[in-house]
């Protein structure tokens, strides 16, 4: 059976469904009598981070992405790319982070003057995040 609009099941017939004297449309906890204010809601950490998409080039081949808690909460977070060829990660799993940065750079071995690439990071809470998993596409350019 699914709540209403908000979110609780209570008697359609009844305008108090828990006879505490406040109407259900009201009433913050419409099923319990003790009380008229909502549930705590648990806190919770989110995973926000500034951008989504960088490029680097021999002339740049290193950026830094802010990583930091939109929500509630303790964030502790790691970061990993299954293409460790192209970029590597500072710092990566299976370290876990609770600092605010993220360093993407160009592995060593990569060759600018081969062409383009492409390459996915993903950063993954570590402990429960309610945005659990955020990507960021990196491509790597030759210089102009």
């Amino acid at each position: 059976m699914a709540g209403g609009s908000d979110g609780h099941v209570s008697n359609p017939l009844s305008a108090d469904t828990d006879g505490d004297g406040i109407a259900d449309p009201d009433d913050g906890a419409p099923l319990d009598a003790g009380t008229s204010e909502p549930p705590d809601t648990a806190t919770e950490p989110v995973i926000a981070i500034d951008r989504a998409e960088i490029a680097l080039s021999a002339d740049q081949p290193t950026q830094t992405i802010a990583v930091s808690n939109a929500g509630d909460g303790d964030l502790r977070w790691n970061a990993f790319t299954i293409d460790s060829a192209i970029v590597t990660l500072d710092p990566a799993a299976p370290d876990v982070f609770d600092g605010t940065t993220l360093t993407i750079q160009a592995a060593s071995s990569y060759d600018f003057s081969a062409g383009p690439a492409q390459a996915t990071v993903w950063v993954v809470d570590a402990v429960g995040a309610v945005n659990d998993i955020r990507s960021i596409r990196v491509t790597l350019q030759p210089n102009p």
